[in-house]
């Protein structure tokens, strides 16, 4: 359910941007984004999780930080840009909480 409410408002924020794409390649990219993010985010929260745990949490920064990488030129929406951009901020603030 969540995840097609992600889809459905991150079309409906490209669509309503006055973006030149119709709506069927409006709902692709969501979706595409929407499968990016998903590991992403999955690789974020293990930071955040072990925020209280400065040697787990700086093991998983590094591989964070590649996968938050890794998707960045993929991402097809703002929206998508802009979810990658506040889940790298959580990353940062961690990683400058528990230096290497």
């Amino acid at each position: 359910m969540r995840g097609s409410l992600a889809v459905l408002s991150m079309t409906l924020l490209v669509a309503s941007c006055g973006g030149k794409k119709d709506l069927g390649q409006a709902v692709g990219d969501a979706g595409s984004d929407t499968a990016l993010l998903h590991d992403a985010n999955g690789a974020a929260n293990e930071v955040i999780r072990n925020a209280s745990d400065c040697p787990a949490a700086r093991a998983a920064i590094g591989p964070a930080y590649e996968k938050l990488g890794a998707i960045e030129k993929e991402l097809r929406t703002e929206a998508g840009r802009v979810t990658l951009a506040a889940l790298r901020k959580q990353v940062d603030r961690i990683s400058e909480l528990c230096p290497q």
